[in-house]
């Protein structure tokens, strides 16, 4: 006689292949679902630390500027200097949008035809 489980939609010789397989099936969900449980956990915990790593920027923005206010306030003007990497840096970013810009246009230009 064969038996047939409704968990693992399969037929077993026996009844004691049938439980084992069973218990086998609820074993490996038990330990897919801990594990989705903990990547969960994780990313929760990594989320956080990147919400605290911005809210650190946004306050040492914020002390940046008000720094630069009353320096300013104070003192009239703030000179940087401007370095080549300031340059380079301001040339990539200008490509980037330059290049964003006119691929926008081409979008745009191929809908109007």
């Amino acid at each position: 006689m064969k038996f047939y489980s409704e968990l693992t939609k399969k037929l077993y010789d026996s009844q004691a292949d049938l439980q084992t397989a069973e218990e086998n099936l609820k074993n490996a969900e038990a330990i897919k679902k801990k594990k989705d449980m903990e990547a969960k956990l994780k990313r929760a915990e990594d989320v956080k630390k990147v919400n605290q790593a911005l809210a650190e920027e946004k306050e040492a923005q914020r002390k940046a500027n008000k720094a630069l206010q009353d320096f300013v306030k104070k003192y009239g003007y703030f000179h940087t200097s401007f370095t080549l990497n300031d340059a380079e840096a301001k040339a990539v970013r200008d490509n980037v949008i330059n290049s964003s810009l006119g691929s926008l246009l081409d979008l745009l230009a191929s809908f109007v035809e």
